[in-house]
Formats: structure tokens, C-alpha cells, sequence
């Protein structure tokens, strides 16, 4: 799957099994998902100048999303300022009550 938009500001990746998988089963192979996610979208509305986290799921995708702008070189000329300008990565486990 890919992001779903549920309204023009809204998106999701819909990811149910993301803390079973990762914390349950030791497979961090979600994490990659989100990663990827969130450089598909800097390369949609461009790249994201600051990336914070709380958590420690929070820091290992932007971390992974670092390396992955290296490596696909997404420091694209910077002549307007970018769509986005933060994104605030929470885990789960860091608060658990927002979704209910």
C-alpha cells in the first residue's frame, strides 16, 4: 500500500500491525515503509528541512530517511521554500492515547 488521502490535508499509510510487527516480532520492515512514504512525498512538495522525532521508532525512520536522501540525492536547488516545512514523527508507545 501506498499513502491514502482521506481529505487534501489529510494522508495515511495505513500500517494496522505496525507495533506488533515491530516491537512483538523484532521485524522493522514498517519503519521502511513509513520512510519511504515520507521521501515520496519530499519528492512530491520538496525536501523537508527539519525532521523531529519523540521516540525511539521516531528517530530509527529519520534516520532511515537521511540515508535515503543521500542516496538518492534529493538535495534538488532549493529556489522556493518548501511545502512542508517540519514533520513530528510520535510513536505509539511514546502516546498511546491519541488514536482512541
Amino acid at each position: 500500500m501506498d499513502l491514502i488521502p482521506f481529505d487534501i490535508d489529510v494522508l495515511s499509510l495505513e500500517l494496522p500491525y505496525v507495533i506488533k510487527e515491530n516491537f512483538v516480532e523484532g521485524d522493522s520492515t514498517s519503519l521502511f515503509y513509513v520512510a519511504r512514504a515520507l521521501m515520496k512525498m519530499q519528492t512530491m512538495y520538496g525536501v523537508i528541512p527539519h525532521i523531529k522525532g519523540k521516540g525511539v521508532t521516531s528517530q530509527q525512520i529519520a534516520t532511515m530517511m537521511l540515508k535515503m536522501r543521500r542516496e538518492m540525492q534529493l538535495g534538488l536547488s532549493q529556489t522556493e521554500p518548501p511545502a512542508i516545512a517540519e514533520v513530528i514523527l510520535i510513536d505509539r508507545l511514546v502516546d498511546p492515547i491519541t488514536p482512541m
